[in-house]
């Protein structure tokens, strides 16, 4: 039977089939393109044009798209309004594919489940377990590996207040989860919901659980983790064991009372100014300002635990030229937690990596301007500072100083790192500058003083010689004609052909050497 439509629109509504909560961006060449019912709610949340392709049927597929080298502006407007992106990319080489190229979704991105998150704030995600007696809340950051469970009293406005200081954007639960309640909580919120059943513990998940005994924590946690696998379709094993959070730790503070106190935003505008976040948050690093929310919104109830904060405090405003030093200190500190997780989710590029690097290299100062505090609690972190010196000494032998953003493009190593690499490299550079003095050569040999040489990405390298100058081509130059242009003619050489396979071979070897 006849399919009504092209094999590579099959090819798509196969996937869209598999993920019909989700809308699809399709790569095809530099473009990702959304069709059907995703091309209109894409057009209308980005002021995208809405076309049309003809794919087989009577009627043209409605369709939008956005450039490829722009994805990622165009994901967070979709996420940061309530949609889940799945990304569908090219699993093949399309040369070597036989028919069409094999395709599907390698991330789904969702408003809970965001990797690319700007500012210093947290990005929960969380889990919710009802054991009839109390509700099991699990929350997540995977910018920062961050990973809590909690238990929560059994009532409906405990939970939202949780929820709400969390500013959770995405709630995972069963698909057997109460409806009603689900509806309550959505009352008067953008939240997205989504189902995940496998509540098993994974084996690589194991070491994340060993301060976890209660059964419905653990399974709480374990829907979690497989839901976040199969959207990120990567393992998450960078994330921190689970914290155990019990409520008689913390004073309760209710998401209505500490929304009259202005804890994290005024009541005028709802922004941080004016808040008490605004008037504490002196904080050097984006960690720290995270902290600090942390501790207003869940402030300590643990008496020796306030009275060790109080004395470190004290200790910082005696000793007030160590504190000022750590505090120039820590402003040249990135955020060491997304660094990480940047790093252990697989996103990271060599400017992170540079990041990281400068960051570690504060770590021998600070632990000495700590050393100097007469303090106990000073002291006995003093002993715990890892300075991290092999790690910031494998960086500084690896990484160029002017690494790019892409990981993909090469440049991001030192000469002396690895001899492969250094050979790949000077492949390259010397076939560049044997290709400047071959277009010297050229010249001096046919007299013609505006040939080029040049290079594209279609026809490689070539000799480029203008219309009024091609009287003095001759046959014993050996030129092949290329390429006809307006105003010029492109040729090639045997000579040329060999060495551009040479150069570019080095050039793609390196950058696969470098990526891998």
């Amino acid at each position: 039977m006849k399919t009504p439509y092209t094999p590579m629109m099959m090819q798509y509504l196969t996937i869209k089939e598999k993920h019909p909560d989700t809308l699809i961006l399709f790569r095809l060449g530099d473009f990702y393109e959304f069709f059907f019912d995703d091309a209109k709610i894409a057009s209308k949340e980005l002021q995208l044009v809405l076309t049309g392709k003809s794919a087989g049927s009577k009627q043209r597929v409605p369709m939008c798209g956005v450039p490829h080298h722009a994805i990622k502006s165009y994901i967070a407007k979709l996420v940061n309004r309530g949609y889940k992106v799945g990304v569908v990319e090219q699993l093949e080489d399309p040369a070597l594919a036989k028919g069409i190229v094999d395709r599907d979704v390698i991330q789904i991105i969702t408003p809970g489940a965001f990797i690319d998150v700007h500012g210093s704030d947290n990005n929960y995600i969380c889990a919710i377990e009802d054991t009839g007696i109390y509700y099991v809340l699990v929350y997540a950051d995977i910018t920062t590996g961050e990973l809590a469970v909690a238990n929560i009293e059994h009532d409906l406005f405990s939970l939202q207040s949780e929820l709400e200081q969390l500013q959770t954007k995405e709630i995972v639960v069963s698909s057997g989860f109460d409806e009603v309640l689900l509806s309550s909580l959505l009352e008067g919120r953008r939240l997205l919901i989504s189902r995940e059943d496998d509540e098993s513990v994974p084996l690589d998940y194991e070491a994340l659980l060993v301060t976890i005994n209660d059964g419905f924590q653990m399974k709480a946690i374990a829907r979690l983790l497989h839901y976040l696998e199969k959207t990120q379709k990567r393992a998450l094993t960078y994330l921190k064991a689970a914290v155990l959070f019990k409520a008689s730790a913390t004073l309760k503070i209710d998401s209505f009372s500490a929304a009259n106190l202005e804890l994290l935003s005024s009541l005028r505008n709802k922004e941080k100014y004016g808040s008490l976040l605004w008037l504490l948050d002196d904080t050097k690093t984006a960690m720290g300002t995270r902290k600090l929310k942390q501790w207003i919104t869940h402030p300590s109830a643990d008496l020796k635990l306030i009275t060790k904060r109080q004395d470190m405090i004290s200790a910082l405003i005696n000793s007030f030229i160590v504190k000022d030093e750590l505090e120039k200190l820590l402003a040249d500190i990135y955020d060491l937690e997304r660094l990480i997780a940047r790093i252990g989710y697989g996103n990271a590029h060599g400017r992170d990596l540079l990041q990281l690097k400068q960051s570690l290299g504060k770590l021998p100062s600070m632990k000495l301007a700590l050393a100097k505090i007469d303090e106990e609690n000073f002291k006995l972190l003093t002993d715990k500072f890892e300075t991290m010196d092999d790690t910031f000494a494998l960086l500084e032998q690896a990484l160029d100083e002017d690494a790019p953003l892409s990981i993909k493009e090469g440049g991001i190593f030192k000469r002396g790192y690895h001899q492969e690499l250094d050979e790949l490299i000077d492949l390259a550079r010397g076939g560049q500058a044997w290709i400047g003095n071959l277009e010297l050569q050229e010249r001096e040999k046919t007299g013609i003083k505006n040939l080029k040489v040049g290079y594209n990405k279609v026809f490689g390298y070539y000799i480029e010689i203008s219309q009024g100058n091609l009287q003095y081509v001759k046959s014993e130059f050996g030129y092949e004609r290329k390429q006809t242009l307006t105003t010029s003619e492109r040729f090639i050489t045997p000579e040329l052909k060999e060495k551009e396979a040479a150069i570019l071979h080095a050039e793609e070897r390196r950058q696969a050497l470098e990526y891998e």
